[in-house]
């Protein structure tokens, strides 16, 4: 899904009835949206993305080194949780 699509006003609206929002972490952090990512960390969406850390993922291979910071900072995804493929490339950004 495209991430452009998403705008924090219509989030803001749909947390309080909303069980998950599969995907919009992964697709925030592929596009590098760390406005959103933190509005989203702030009002801990990541209890209902279960693609949390597959969204770390994916901001370390799109080279989103800011993104994949704001992870780790937030402690969304614990180093111990990563893979270690994965974690040498975050180092290698």
């Amino acid at each position: 899904m495209d991430c452009n699509f998403w705008n924090i006003d219509m989030i803001s609206l749909l947390i309080p009835y909303c069980r998950t929002f599969d995907w919009i972490i992964v697709s925030a952090a592929e596009s590098g949206h760390t406005e959103l990512l933190s509005f989203l960390f702030d009002n801990e969406v990541e209890k209902l993305d279960r693609n949390y850390q597959l969204g770390f993922n994916n901001a370390v291979l799109s080279k989103k080194k800011k993104v994949a910071t704001l992870f780790l900072e937030r402690q969304i995804i614990l180093e111990t949780e990563i893979d270690k493929d994965i974690w040498e490339k975050y180092c290698e950004l």
